[in-house]
């Protein structure tokens, strides 16, 4: 009897499901991975930031909020990257990569979160939100999530994923929760302050 070959397919990943081990379709752990996001109106800007985090859930140090106006983590860990409203796009139109490997042994997680950048424009004004985990070393997507629109119909911050230590690897979650109070108050309440 010939062994089953692994499925090459996404794992659709739903809200309130259990983290899942964070490996590729060939069975390996994910090293350096891309979270990738998009909606359908291409005209309305969102923000697409991480924070890395301790064992208390805040950042060691300023750098470890990526954002557009700090692109980079510290050890080049992590990285955001955009596009501009109008701007054509292929997949994704925001991206944060992380490289597991140069994490600081202190951040314990990565929060991947979406924020409105308009003053008083939710996330529904973008339409349907679609993101993904790609592994940068193959350039498969293993896992794809699309919050319910219901949930970030009204409301401008949104965390998306987590990607967190475990049993000595790493594990990712779909979140799909609003975040209260909007993106500073995601900011604040991991720890960044704004010098």
């Amino acid at each position: 009897m010939q062994a089953s070959k692994p499925s090459n397919r996404p794992k659709v990943l739903r809200v309130g499901q259990p983290a899942e081990p964070c490996i590729g379709f060939d069975g390996q752990p994910l090293r350096r991975i891309m979270f990738g996001a998009t909606w359908d109106d291409v005209d309305f800007d969102i923000d697409m930031c991480a924070v890395l985090v301790d064992d208390y859930g805040q950042i060691p140090s300023q750098q470890c909020f990526v954002y557009r106006r700090n692109r980079w983590a510290p050890e080049r860990s992590a990285f955001v990257t955009w596009k501009m409203p109008g701007e054509e796009a292929g997949i994704d139109r925001a991206q944060v990569l992380v490289d597991l490997d140069r994490l600081d042994e202190s951040v314990v997680a990565v929060k991947i979160a979406l924020t409105a950048v308009m003053r008083g424009q939710p996330l529904g004004n973008a339409g349907t939100v679609r993101t993904r985990v790609m592994d940068l070393a193959t350039a498969h997507t293993p896992f794809v999530f699309s919050p319910p629109a219901a949930v970030y119909a009204h409301e401008r911050c949104m965390e998306l994923w987590k990607i967190e230590r475990a049993h000595g690897g790493w594990v990712v979650e779909a979140l799909g929760e609003v975040y209260p109070g909007g993106p500073s108050a995601f900011a604040r309440d991991h720890g960044y302050r704004p010098g």
